[in-house]
């Protein structure tokens, strides 16, 4: 059960790059998206949206299930971009479903044993919903940040705060812009480019519905 990543858009990289220039953040022309990401300092407001903005460069990720009986995919499709490599959870059994059975698979190879038949079973079954899983993991870790941010805003409507852009506008999402104090990611009104400087002003910051926007001042 392999976790695979094609590569990443390079407009995507070119956006993060315009993004860490804004923040003021060196990004050598010889290092890659996954060395400069890990290099980044931790507890740095920038480094926060900077790993923000680098999630768009995640975006394809999936999960793979290895069948013997089924002929193997190419080398591309197995591949996780960021690793640089072929990858497989199995370090959290206890956390992750997904590993729960990729260890058992690892356990069986070593030993020189067939992998038990349980396990042959539920794999096919696992990459939805491990999709599934994530993707409500991920709305509940969202809700929770949307909370925080209007709780801390509340009150400060009307007020002005320096922004950098980390996502320009789509047809589907509304731009989103990084304050370093307080540290914050939002959605802001119009369309400025990814990776400009501006001044926004809040407009919104309501914890009922947990919505935060800003609009350029």
């Amino acid at each position: 059960l392999l976790r695979t990543l094609p590569p990443a858009n390079p407009d995507a990289v070119t956006g993060l790059r315009a993004a860490a220039a804004a923040l003021g953040v060196s990004w050598p022309a010889d290092i890659t998206v996954g060395q400069f990401l890990a290099g980044l300092p931790k507890g740095r407001p920038s480094t926060l949206a900077l790993m923000s903005a680098g999630a768009n460069l995640m975006r394809g990720a999936d999960y793979l299930v290895l069948d013997p009986a089924q002929e193997r995919p190419g080398a591309d499709k197995v591949r996780h971009a960021a690793i640089g490599g072929v990858y497989a959870h199995v370090t959290a059994p206890l956390r992750r479903l997904g590993d729960r059975f990729a260890t058992e698979v690892c356990l069986a190879i070593t030993t020189g044993q067939a992998v038990p038949g349980w396990v042959s079973r539920a794999l096919p079954t696992l990459p939805r919903l491990l999709r599934s899983a994530g993707s409500l993991a991920s709305s509940a870790e969202r809700a929770g940040i949307d909370l925080a941010e209007a709780v801390l805003l509340a009150g400060r409507v009307g007020e002005r705060f320096d922004a950098v852009v980390l996502h320009a506008a789509t047809e589907h999402r509304p731009a989103r812009v990084f304050l370093t104090e307080p540290a914050v990611i939002a959605p802001c009104d119009g369309d400025p480019g990814q990776g400009e400087r501006l001044t926004v002003m809040l407009r919104d910051a309501d914890p009922s519905t947990r919505k935060v926007a800003f609009a350029p001042a």
